[in-house]
């Protein structure tokens, strides 16, 4: 199906924290949605660490 189009885990990361030390510098900084850029954020960098965690041989090799 070849690769999605988009940014990467790693982007997104960095954009959101780039986005957060935006928001939290405006004088219309709401908790509510400052807490969503930290959920958003926890996700990418979630899905950034499971990018590059090393896959076991188990998971290679077909149980008998």
């Amino acid at each position: 199906m070849g690769t999605p189009k988009g940014p990467t885990s790693s982007e997104a990361f960095t954009a959101f924290e780039t986005g957060l030390e935006w928001f939290e510098k405006q004088a219309e900084c709401c908790p509510t949605q400052l807490l969503l850029l930290k959920r958003l954020r926890d996700l990418a960098a979630g899905k950034r660490v499971a990018a590059h965690r090393q896959i076991k041989i188990d998971n290679f090799v077909k149980k008998i």
